[in-house]
């Protein structure tokens, strides 16, 4: 194997889930037969490396420096979602049952790798605040233990100047109580529901 090669085999298994036998069949299928679209997709990644940056309002990935959500002027302004990466604003927006802002952390609190509330923009949310009309602030972290420091952080600091709350979590539709953890479990009987008509 040549060192570039090598090389290339090394640098793709900087992505997520990708191993040494997963970026190995990558190296091999581009130079397979596939180089001319291995050449777009460097130039795209390159170009998109050099245009999208961080919307200055939301920290949502943009090419502008405002983004085409914080700009759209039918945005509910009351309530602001918190998310831990762009991505989640995407699914959140896929399910078009949420028309308030967005904030984007990058992450969650880890004390452990370094991370605080500085690295994920917290001190951002006061100049929102100041600037809108926020009424509630919706944390959409995940359940994970760095996701929960994070929604406990934010409760903490700003639970005495909007109503902050935590979205849903129990049990999945469609599951059954057979598959389900006990901490999940647990959630899903404190934050029961009455049953009503509709």
């Amino acid at each position: 194997m040549t060192p570039l090669l090598q090389k290339l085999i090394m640098e793709f298994q900087f992505l997520p889930g990708i191993g040494e036998k997963t970026a190995q069949r990558f190296a091999h299928y581009i130079f397979s037969r596939q180089t001319d679209h291995a050449r777009d997709f460097a130039n795209t990644l390159l170009e998109a490396l050099d245009k999208i940056k961080h919307c200055e309002q939301c920290r949502n990935l943009s090419e502008t420096q405002i983004c085409n959500l914080c700009s759209d002027t039918r945005r509910d302004e009351t309530s602001i979602c918190i998310v831990e990466h762009p991505s989640n604003v995407q699914m959140l927006e896929s399910t078009q049952s949420y028309q308030g802002l967005y904030f984007v952390l990058h992450g969650a609190l880890s004390p452990i790798d370094g991370i605080t509330p500085t690295d994920l923009g917290l001190h951002h949310l006061d100049t929102i605040l100041a600037t809108k009309p926020i009424e509630e602030i919706i944390v959409a972290t995940s359940s994970k233990v760095e996701g929960e420091a994070t929604a406990y952080y934010i409760f903490d600091q700003f639970k005495d100047k909007v109503k902050v709350s935590r979205l849903a979590s129990g049990m999945p539709i469609g599951g059954t109580l057979d598959y389900i953890d006990g901490q999940t479990l647990q959630r899903a009987l404190s934050g029961r529901s009455l049953i009503q008509d509709d």
